[in-house]
C-alpha cells in the first residue's frame, strides 16, 4: 500500500513500520465478506430467455405444419385411377408370393361376408363394405399374426382360411392394404372405435365372440338404459345413429357415415393437437432444463456452487440455488416464449387447440407456488446471514480473545412473558415491573400472591380499592434502591392482604 493510504499514514505515526506490518499481516488473515445468495435479474438472462423461448416457438411452429403436411399427404383422398393402382399393387403382391387364395365372394381378406350371422349383429348395424375395415383394420400386431397363421374372422376365429406365410410378407401385404384402404372414401377406422366395436359385439354375443372387457362394461353403463344414441345424436347433425344403440353400435355407425375416421380425425386440428401433444411436453421439459442449466452455470461463475465439492453437497447447493425468484421468473418468461407460436395461432386461425398446454400449465404451476418459493429464499438469506455473521464473531473472539455480548432470545421471551403477566394482572406501576424485569426470581411470589388478591378484589368494591393502591403506576417510583423498594413492596403486600381479608370477612 502506497504511504498516502490514511490507515498507513496513521499507523507510521503511531508505531512506524512494525505496526504498519502488524496491520498488513491482520488485513491478509481476514476472510472477505460472503456474498448474499441471490442472484439478480440481468439482460444477459431477459436475453436467454427470448432467445431460447422463441427457437423453441419456431420449431414448434416448424414441427406443426410438418406435421399437418405429413397427415394431409397420408390421408389424403386417393382419385379412381390412385385408388386403383394400389389396389393392384396389394394384388400383385399377393400373386408375386403365391399367397393369392381362391376367388369368391367368401374369400376376401377379412372374411365378413358370413360374420353378420354368426355373431348376430342387429339390423341396421351389420357390417357391410361401407364399414367392414372396422374389423381388423387397425391392431397392426394382432393382424400380421393373423396373416403368418392364414387365420380370418372376429379375432382370426377361422383357421386355415387363407396360405400361411413369413413375418415379411405378413407385414409387407398389411401395409400395402392399409396404404390401399387410407386412401379410400371410407378411410380406415381410429383403434379405439374399432376395439369399442369388438367390445361390443363381444358384449352382446359372448358365447360366440368371447368374454368383453370391464372398462368396456363400465362405459356402456354410463349412457341412460345403455342406448348411446340419444348422446351422440346431439353432437351430429340428422340423428344419424337409430336407437336403441350400443356404444359398440354407434362407432361402427359414425365409421359408417365418415362422421369420424383416422381422415377426419387426423387432418383436423384436434388430431394436430393431439400428435404435437409429445413434441409440446419435449419443448416445455427442454425449456425447464435450459433454466436449470443458466442457474448451475451462474452458481457456478458466481461461487455459490462448488463444482469439486463431493455429490451430496454439490446436490444441496445446486438446489439451494436454483430456488430463488431469478431462475422462476425466467421459466415463466420462456415457458410464454415457447407457447407464444400457439397464442398466435390461435389469434389468426381461431384454432385454441393449438395452443401448448403443457407450457401453459407449467407456467401456472410457477405462478403457484411463487409464495412459497419467495418465503423459502428469503429464510435461506437469513440464515445464511446468521451463520456468516457467527463466524465472523466466532473468528473475533479467537483472535482478541473478547467475548462479545450477545441477547439470549429464550431469555428474553421469557421476561417478556412475566412482564405481560404483571400488566395482565392490573398492575400498571412501572418500577414493580422494572423489579419484576430485574429480580423475577424475587419478585414472582410477590406477583403469585397478588394474583390470588385479585379474585377478592373483583368481588369486593372496598377490597378493590386496596389492591389498586399497589398498582397505580406512581407505585414505588421514589425509591431508587432496588433492594429497598423490594422490601417495601414486600411489607405494603403483606399490609394490603390482612386488609383485603378483613374486609371480605366482615362482608360475609
Amino acid at each position: 500500500m502506497s504511504v498516502q493510504d490514511p490507515v498507513q499514514a496513521m499507523l507510521e505515526r503511531m508505531g512506524g513500520t512494525q505496526l504498519q506490518r502488524q496491520y498488513q499481516t491482520h488485513a491478509a488473515t481476514i476472510a472477505p465478506r460472503k456474498r448474499l445468495p441471490n442472484a439478480e435479474s440481468d439482460i444477459y438472462s431477459y436475453s436467454y430467455c427470448i432467445v431460447v423461448g422463441g427457437l423453441a416457438a419456431v420449431a414448434d411452429a416448424l414441427l406443426d405444419r410438418m406435421f399437418r403436411a405429413a397427415m394431409d399427404e397420408k390421408h389424403k383422398l386417393l382419385s379412381p385411377n390412385e385408388q386403383q393402382l394400389r389396389e393392384n399393387a396389394v394384388q400383385d403382391y399377393l400373386v408375386t408370393e403365391s399367397l393369392k387364395p381362391d376367388t369368391g365372394p367368401t374369400m376376401g381378406m377379412d372374411y365378413y361376408e358370413k360374420l353378420n350371422e354368426e355373431l348376430r349383429l342387429s339390423d341396421g348395424f351389420k357390417l357391410r363394405p361401407a364399414n367392414h375395415r372396422i374389423l381388423n383394420h387397425t391392431d397392426r400386431e394382432a393382424v400380421i399374426k393373423m396373416l403368418m397363421n392364414g387365420d380370418a374372422g372376429f379375432g382370426g376365429t377361422i383357421s386355415g382360411k387363407f396360405p400361411k406365410m413369413t413375418l415379411e410378407q405378413a407385414t409387407k401385404l398389411f401395409d400395402l392394404h392399409i396404404a390401399a384402404d387410407q386412401g379410400s372414401p371410407q378411410s380406415i377406422p381410429l383403434k379405439f372405435m374399432s376395439w369399442l366395436w369388438e367390445q361390443g359385439v363381444k358384449s352382446a354375443n359372448p358365447d360366440a365372440a368371447g368374454a368383453s372387457s370391464p372398462v368396456y362394461e363400465f362405459l356402456q353403463k354410463l349412457a341412460p338404459n345403455g342406448d348411446w344414441s340419444g348422446w351422440i345424436n346431439k353432437f351430429c347433425e340428422g340423428n344419424p345413429i337409430k336407437s336403441p344403440a350400443t356404444l359398440g353400435d354407434a362407432m361402427l355407425k359414425l365409421y359408417e357415415l365418415r362422421i369420424i375416421n383416422e381422415r377426419v380425425f387426423w387432418t383436423s386440428n384436434l388430431g394436430a393437437a393431439v400428435g404435437g401433444f409429445k413434441r409440446r411436453l419435449i419443448i416445455t421439459v427442454l425449456m425447464e432444463l435450459a433454466v436449470e442449466l443458466y442457474a448451475v452455470f451462474e452458481g457456478v461463475r458466481l461461487g455459490h456452487i462448488k463444482w469439486l465439492d463431493d455429490r451430496e453437497s454439490l446436490a444441496t447447493q445446486i438446489l439451494r440455488w436454483r430456488d430463488q425468484p431469478k431462475y422462476v421468473d425466467m421459466k415463466i418468461m420462456i415457458q410464454c416464449m415457447a407457447s407464444s407460436y400457439g397464442v398466435l395461432r390461435l389469434a389468426a386461425a381461431q384454432d385454441p387447440l393449438s395452443l401448448n398446454f403443457t407450457s401453459i400449465g407449467m407456467t401456472i404451476k410457477h405462478l403457484v407456488c411463487y409464495p412459497a418459493m419467495i418465503n423459502r429464499h428469503y429464510v435461506h438469506l437469513a440464515s445464511f446471514s446468521r451463520t456468516d455473521a457467527l463466524s465472523i464473531d466466532a473468528a473475533f473472539v479467537a483472535r482478541t480473545g473478547v467475548v462479545l455480548p450477545s441477547l439470549n432470545t429464550e431469555e428474553f421471551d421469557k421476561m417478556k412473558a412475566f412482564d405481560k403477566r404483571i400488566i395482565d394482572l392490573g398492575c400498571f406501576s412501572t418500577r414493580v415491573r422494572v423489579l419484576g424485569s430485574r429480580y423475577e426470581a424475587q419478585v414472582e411470589p410477590l406477583i403469585a400472591r397478588l394474583e390470588k388478591l385479585a379474585l377478592y378484589a373483583q368481588e369486593n368494591d372496598a377490597a378493590m380499592a386496596l389492591f389498586d393502591s399497589l398498582c397505580e403506576s406512581w407505585y414505588l417510583a421514589d425509591i431508587e434502591d432496588d433492594n429497598k423498594a423490594l422490601a417495601q413492596f414486600e411489607s405494603d403486600l403483606d399490609r394490603i392482604e390482612k386488609k383485603i381479608r378483613l374486609t371480605v370477612v366482615k362482608n360475609n
